[in-house]
């Protein structure tokens, strides 16, 4: 009974003053509300980062150019891979390499008359679609043919760059212009979302050579992807693939790489490092917006 009047006095309390709370319950799920999107956003994302990067299978090594330091402080990259290694590689390693698909990246602007963008530009060869199983639902992805030429101006759009420069008209056989440079269109690629490192569906895709000839004008790349042979001896295939580097790159003994290999395994760990940080920070701002929302409670109740 004794509860039960309790019941009844806290009720006619909350509707004699309901200004004050419906001003407490706001607090209440304002600083609730915080918490849970942190949590959500922050799970989400992660999910989505670790997903994109078990779809480009457990066969797959990133290799990278290591960071160049100046006085013990970062630079930048180095410039040391270039797309001579994938021939050492292949010829060396034959039976353990499958494929080797070269990256060079950059920004660059992309438009068609009234219409452009600034769209990720990725310069690579035909052994990137087939490594990520990236295929075209209209036209054709880069061949070996448009690899091997220098002078070749053609490119394979996202997606979403074919939606927003061409809208609905079919753009196969159609000319843009990359960095005011003409380009035949000869695809446009399916939707896929993250590939990786990078959302595909906003990127354009270029050949390698005449993409490091006539757009960066430069020799090096920002990455290797090599796909192994045999899932089972990845890392095995990382240390040769590193002997083979550092003899093509004249690394003396005792030196370090000047470059980096990542096993998906890896590039996981580093992910799941990473959103560690971000749960602390996120958990934080949660834990602040908690404490003020439940000091502004506290006022109300007391006033």
């Amino acid at each position: 009974m004794f509860y039960l009047r309790l019941a009844i006095t806290a009720l006619r309390s909350l509707e004699t003053n309901f200004m004050r709370s419906l001003l407490a319950t706001l607090g209440v799920l304002i600083g609730v509300g915080s918490v849970v999107a942190c949590m959500s956003i922050l799970e989400g994302a992660t999910n989505e980062i670790i997903g994109s990067l078990r779809s480009l299978g457990s066969n797959v090594l990133f290799v990278s150019p290591s960071v160049a330091r100046v006085q013990g402080h970062p630079v930048g990259t180095k410039q040391t891979l270039v797309i001579e290694d994938i021939d050492h590689l292949m010829r060396e390693l034959p039976d353990d390499i499958e494929a080797i698909a070269p990256e060079a990246l950059g920004q660059a602007p992309v438009n068609r008359f009234q219409k452009s963008g600034t769209y990720t530009v990725v310069a690579t060869s035909n052994q990137y679609f087939h490594i990520h199983d990236y295929e075209a639902r209209a036209g054709r992805v880069i061949s070996r043919a448009d690899t091997n030429d220098e002078t070749a101006t053609v490119v394979a759009l996202g997606s979403k760059v074919a939606e927003k420069i061409f809208g609905g008209t079919d753009p196969v056989g159609l000319s843009v212009k990359i960095n005011n440079t003409p380009y035949r269109v000869i695809g446009v690629m399916q939707k896929r979302g993250n590939l990786g490192f990078l959302n595909a569906d906003d990127c354009v895709f270029i050949p390698i050579k005449a993409g490091l000839k006539r757009l960066f004008n430069r020799k090096w790349l920002n990455r290797l992807t090599v796909m192994g042979a045999d899932a089972e001896k990845l890392d095995d295939l990382s240390k040769r693939v590193a002997r083979v580097l550092r003899r093509v790159h004249n690394v003396r003994v005792g030196q370090r790489d000047d470059f980096d290999i990542y096993t998906q395994e890896q590039v996981l760990q580093q992910v799941n490092e990473a959103t560690i940080i971000f749960k602390i920070v996120f958990y934080s701002i949660a834990g602040i917006s908690l404490l003020v929302g439940g000091i502004g409670i506290m006022n109300i109740m007391l006033v």
